[in-house]
């Protein structure tokens, strides 16, 4: 199955603008289930151009933006280079042993699962998430249902743009149902 790795730097910049108009629909409901997050340490998996990440540091989170893509955290590196509190490496969140067990107060993974190849790596993905986040911790993950992008007159251009040869089931996921 095709997924996207991010490594066309045209692509991401197109990707990147649209990404700030369509976050500001869920970045405030994200934050808001996150609750107060002064002080806490926060793993963003899946951070693309770093919107949430940047956004959540500046609330006063310690955050580490994760991306398996390394264009996406160079442009990261290099866009937030100046904000404190606030670091990004590339890492596949499937197995991320760098990090240390119950090392994060709160993980946030925004619009990511939709790009995962395997039904196995979404479990290998909830498992690091669970052994990086502090006992009590807070994840929250959001994601688009494929229907928003199989039905072009469902959603307006401004939040998506796909080719005409677009297909879910072959550039996206595609999961059997009870198995993940």
């Amino acid at each position: 199955m095709k997924v996207s790795t991010y490594t066309n730097t045209n692509f991401l910049k197109r990707y990147e603008n649209e990404l700030k108009a369509r976050q500001l629909v869920g970045l405030k409901e994200i934050i808001k289930l996150l609750g107060p997050i002064r002080g806490k340490q926060i793993l963003d998996i899946g951070c693309g151009p770093g919107n949430l990440t940047k956004a959540l540091a500046d609330k006063g989170a310690i955050m580490t933006g994760a991306d398996q893509s390394l264009k996406w955290i160079v442009l990261c590196k290099k866009q937030y280079a100046n904000t404190k509190n606030l670091h990004f490496v590339k890492a596949s969140a499937v197995h991320m042993p760098f990090l240390k067990d119950a090392s994060f107060d709160a993980v946030v993974m925004n619009m990511v699962i939709l790009n995962v190849a395997t039904s196995r790596d979404v479990k290998n993905i909830f498992k690091e998430i669970a052994r990086v986040l502090n006992k009590g911790g807070i994840f929250v993950f959001s994601d688009l249902h494929p229907v928003c992008i199989m039905t072009p007159k469902v959603v307006p251009d401004r939040y998506q743009k796909y080719s005409s040869s677009f297909s879910y089931f072959t550039d996206g996921s595609e999961y059997i149902a009870g198995i993940i």
